[in-house]
C-alpha cells in the first residue's frame, strides 16, 4: 500500500490523492482483477515479484502506452495473481514534472487505447461470439474514451443513461434507460465520476449482473 506524501503543489493533486485511496482498497486478487480496467490497480514502486516471472512474460515493453500498466494487464491476462499487504509501505511523492504527467505514453488516450486492447483479448478468449455492447454514459468524454474499441472491431450497439431522453440517440446508436438494459448485452461503464461508478456497480450487482462477465468498469 502507498501513502500520498507531500510533493510540490500543482493542479490535479486531488486526483492523485483519490487514486491512492482507491488503489489501497484493492487488497486481494479478485478486487485487483475486476478493477484492472478502471485504472492501474497496482502502484508501480510497491510491486515485488521474482525476476524469473518478469522474464517469463517478457518484462516491460516499449510502445505508445504506460509500460507498467501494460505489464500488469499482460500478467493478469495470463493468470498471474496479485495480493497486497494491508500496511503502508511507501510514501509516494508527486511532482508536476513526473513522466506520468508530461510524457505522451501516460496521457489519457494511451490508457484507454490499452484498456481496449486487453478487453478485446479477454473477449476473444471467453466468447465464441462477442455479445452486443452497451456503453454506460454519453457525451464527448465517454465517446473519446470508448472510441478505441473500434480498433478491435468491437461494435457499440447502444448507450445507457440514467434519464429518459426525448431523442434517445447518440452517435447514431440508441440510448437506453438504465432500467431497460437487456440481459444479453455486455455493459462497459465509461462514467469517470467516482460516486457514479459506485452507484452503477451497486445497481448492476443488485439486479443480477455479474462484474467481470456481464459488465466492466472501464474508468
Amino acid at each position: 500500500m502507498a501513502h500520498a506524501a507531500g510533493g510540490k503543489c500543482f493542479i490535479g493533486r486531488a486526483g492523485f490523492y483519490h487514486y491512492i485511496q482507491w488503489n489501497n482498497q484493492l487488497l486481494n486478487h479478485d478486487q485487483i482483477f475486476l478493477n484492472r480496467f478502471v485504472e492501474s490497480p497496482l502502484i508501480h514502486p510497491t510491486v515485488m515479484c521474482r525476476t524469473s516471472l518478469l522474464k517469463k512474460y517478457g518484462g516491460y515493453r516499449e510502445g505508445p502506452f504506460p509500460e507498467d500498466y501494460e505489464l500488469w494487464l499482460r500478467m493478469l491476462h495470463n493468470g498471474i495473481r496479485f495480493h497486497k499487504i494491508n500496511e503502508y509501505l511507501l510514501d509516494w511523492y508527486d511532482y508536476s514534472n513526473r513522466l506520468s504527467r508530461t510524457d505522451e505514453r501516460y496521457q489519457p488516450d494511451a490508457f484507454f487505447r490499452l484498456k481496449a486492447d486487453y478487453l478485446s483479448k479477454w473477449l476473444l478468449i471467453h466468447y465464441e461470439k462477442i455479445p452486443p455492447i452497451l456503453i454506460w454514459g454519453t457525451g464527448k468524454s465517454v465517446y473519446t474514451k470508448s472510441k478505441w474499441l473500434a480498433e478491435h472491431r468491437i461494435q457499440i450497439n447502444g448507450y445507457v443513461e440514467v434519464t429518459r431522453k426525448k431523442n434517445p440517440v447518440f452517435k447514431g446508436k440508441p440510448v437506453i434507460h438504465f432500467q431497460d438494459i437487456p440481459r444479453d448485452h455486455l455493459i462497459l461503464s465509461y462514467v469517470s465520476d467516482r460516486i457514479g461508478r459506485i452507484r452503477i456497480r451497486e445497481y448492476l450487482v443488485h439486479n443480477g449482473f455479474t462484474e467481470g462477465r456481464d459488465f466492466f468498469m472501464m474508468t
